[in-house]
């Protein structure tokens, strides 16, 4: 079974009928050279294989790993972003200089059961990016408000912080542009490695421990895969 058949098969809504025009080239170790700050992305990423893959006329890449359970895993990535892009999109710049190497998460298949990408939609990728603080803050205010407390995330400042994961139920973790300092957004969660924000209410806005900025968000979800397909 190929990575393409292993990512239908776990995840039945990729292919037919819902997706009829999969074409799959070759596989191939991974090559590409990652940002030095990415140790432990890099020493995940040495170990996979990448499969081009296109779906529907876009084109995609499957990065996949073995599993201890003699299976395997991985990740819909896709494509890489140019420098461009991700500088007009306000990304910070480790993300910038990321995303143009692996271009981000969609889609997992065979996944560890305790990581950060667990019931996300999307992480990492330029799609992501495009929601920020303002909607959902601005639309939280009163959690704030019913405690007499003040968002420590001015309205002038949530612009500054876009997604880089978003979750199914809606909650999001949060990077600043120009700090790359992350948060969490989670009204709806049952995490036990969070703690609140200084000035704000439970279920709101929380720091998650190991995780202070994208760097060791990223380098974070890698160990996290590592251990998990051990």
């Amino acid at each position: 079974m190929d990575d393409w058949q292993a990512l239908v098969a776990d995840l039945t809504w990729m292919g037919p009928p819902h997706h009829t025009g999969a074409a799959t080239g070759p596989a191939r170790p991974w090559d590409r050279s990652l940002p030095d700050w990415a140790d432990d992305l890099a020493a995940l990423l040495s170990t996979a294989s990448v499969t081009p893959v296109e779906v529907d006329g876009r084109a995609w890449e499957i990065v996949g790993w073995d599993t201890a359970e003699e299976g395997r895993a991985g990740w819909l990535v896709p494509q890489q972003a140019s420098a461009e892009a991700a500088t007009s999109a306000g990304l910070h710049p480790d993300h910038t200089a990321l995303v143009q190497v692996l271009g981000g998460i969609t889609e997992r298949f065979g996944e560890p059961d305790d990581t950060w990408l667990v019931d996300t939609d999307e992480s990492l990728t330029l799609a992501t990016a495009l929601s920020t603080a303002r909607g959902v803050l601005d639309a939280y205010e009163w959690a704030w408000d019913d405690d007499g407390l003040t968002c420590p995330i001015r309205p002038a400042e949530r612009d500054d912080w876009y997604a880089i994961s978003r979750e199914a139920n809606g909650n999001l973790t949060l990077a600043h542009r120009t700090s790359g300092r992350v948060v969490l957004f989670a009204p709806d969660h049952a995490f036990d490695d969070v703690t609140v924000l200084d000035g704000c209410p439970e279920y709101s806005l929380y720091t998650r421990d190991g995780a202070p900025d994208v760097r060791a968000w990223v380098n974070g979800v890698a160990r996290q895969w590592r251990a998990g397909l051990s």
